[in-house]
């Protein structure tokens, strides 16, 4: 028999990454769609001049700072999905996971959106409804192809 090891690719991390940003998230009641576009944004911005990054020093800019219970949680699912701290940024370039941003509505509708190329907040609103519902809202869209 072989003893080994199996760690999480690039972009498994970068899955891991982001929920565990939307978890922390959830329970600051903060809404993770700006956490998940400023991900990419960061990651954009330091893949110009690094191939890798540590995931929790990542994390810890995203979410501007975290508590021992929150470091606990990362620390945690890190070990847990077999995350190396390192993330290598040339892989996530190659798979166009850091230039674009998908939303997938309840009802099946994917929108794709350039993340380096737009702010968003100049292009998408996400209203909450009084219900608990969400609502997207598309500003300055020009001509519709």
């Amino acid at each position: 028999t072989f003893d080994c090891e199996l760690i999480a690719n690039s972009k498994q991390s970068f899955t891991v990454i982001q929920s565990t940003i939307n978890e922390v998230m959830a329970q600051m009641d903060v809404p993770s769609l700006e956490s998940n576009v400023k991900v990419k944004e960061i990651l954009g911005d330091v893949a110009q001049d690094f191939d890798i990054v540590s995931c929790s020093d990542l994390i810890e800019e995203v979410l501007q700072g975290t508590s021992e219970e929150e470091k606990l949680l990362i620390e945690s699912r890190f070990e847990a999905e077999d995350v190396e701290d390192d993330l290598n940024l040339k892989t996530l370039k190659k798979s166009r996971v850091l230039s674009r941003h998908k939303f997938r509505t309840e009802s099946g509708i994917e929108i794709i959106f350039p993340v380096n190329e737009l702010d968003m907040k100049a292009v998408i609103e996400i209203i909450e409804n009084e219900d608990g519902t969400k609502d997207m809202r598309i500003k300055n869209v020009g001509e519709l192809a």
